[in-house]
């Protein structure tokens, strides 16, 4: 019997190839939802740390008041925007897993496809080896009745010493 052969594997390589590809991207999305999170913790950590500076001082003119406000003010703008970048990054994460779950689902199928093959192609080989143990005990079974001096149906007389 020849070797087992999965004429679609080039197929299922490529798709198990795109998994991980996806993963990848998922991998990537996932460190950037990260990082634009670090981000917005930085940004209003050091934003409520300025503030307190200014207020510790014994006085606070009115430039520094302004100041602060406009930072303040800046600084809810880039929260804002790193917010929005993170409700977009989110939006890429769920489609990515839905691209994911799609990748896995085509190579799955040929994984299932590549085992039911190959468990007919054992089937084959098991039926044809069974064929053949079959076929040599008939020869010899037919071997031993047209050997000289054996009747029919009796079994070989013992060896002579």
């Amino acid at each position: 019997m020849r070797k087992f052969r999965f004429p679609l594997k080039r197929v299922l390589d490529w798709r198990q190839a795109q998994v991980q590809i996806e993963e990848a991207k998922l991998a990537a999305l996932l460190v950037q939802r990260q990082n634009l999170r670090q981000r917005v913790e930085e940004t209003t950590q050091s934003a409520a740390e300025a503030a307190a500076a200014l207020l510790r001082l014994p006085s606070l003119p009115g430039a520094e008041l302004q100041a602060l406000d406009r930072f303040r003010e800046s600084t809810v703008r880039r929260v804002a925007e790193l917010n929005a970048q993170i409700r977009a990054n989110e939006a890429a994460i769920e489609a990515k897993r839905r691209d994911l779950a799609a990748a896995r689902r085509n190579a799955q199928l040929l994984e299932k496809l590549e085992k039911r093959k190959k468990d007919e192609w054992r089937a084959a080989a098991d039926r044809e080896l069974e064929a053949e143990a079959a076929d040599s005990y008939l020869a010899g079974w037919v071997r031993r009745l047209n050997s000289p001096g054996l009747e029919p149906g009796l079994p070989p007389a013992p060896p002579e010493r």
